[in-house]
């Protein structure tokens, strides 16, 4: 695991970068990792509730796709969840195909 200055890999939370998110989930014990990890263990990806697209990084109300607070699964790509997720620091409208 590469280490920098916001990663706390036996903490809770493991990784923040202000104003953007915070990342949690994975246990500092990496056997209790094993569950969530592999092909056949990752989490298919929800739809998106919107287009993708920078036109579309707002709803037809003005709600943002990861506004200030949202909760969404961690992931590296297409169909790449497991047992992380990020708490939305601030307003990331490029975040999930935005």
């Amino acid at each position: 695991m590469k280490k920098h200055t916001h990663t706390y890999p036996k903490k809770a939370l493991m990784r923040c970068m202000k104003n953007f998110l915070c990342q949690f989930g994975i246990a500092g014990i990496p056997s209790y990792n094993k569950p969530y990890s592999g092909k056949a263990n990752i989490l298919k990806d929800d739809p998106n509730w919107l287009p993708e697209g920078p036109s579309h990084r707002k709803n037809d109300l003005g709600v943002k796709r990861f506004g200030k607070g949202y909760l969404a699964y961690a992931g590296g790509g297409k169909d790449s969840r497991s047992n992380q997720l990020i708490v939305a620091l601030g307003n990331n409208e490029r975040l999930g195909g935005g």
